[in-house]
């Protein structure tokens, strides 16, 4: 069984760095970061610009791509946190 402490870290990986929440609809960017799809599109909204907000790439178009096996286990994640209470 995994310790708390492990869960906590695996946890972190599932949490939006804009939101800082789980990942609701996540997309992978050119750059390789994932953010939440209203979350991403704020930023460059509220920016002008579309740069990455972790390591501010810029990305001429909005080609954002659904991140499936993130969106599969932010979901499970999110599930075992309201069970765990």
């Amino acid at each position: 069984m995994a310790s708390q402490h492990q869960t906590h870290g695996l946890t972190e990986e599932l949490i939006c760095l804009v939101c800082l929440d789980f990942f609701t609809d996540p997309v992978l960017l050119c750059c390789s970061h994932s953010f939440c799809r209203s979350c991403i599109t704020q930023c460059w909204e509220n920016k002008g610009v579309n740069t990455c907000p972790v390591c501010q790439e810029p990305f001429p178009e909005r080609n954002l791509r659904t991140n499936r096996a993130l969106a599969n286990l932010s979901e499970k994640a999110q599930e075992l946190s309201r069970r765990s209470g």
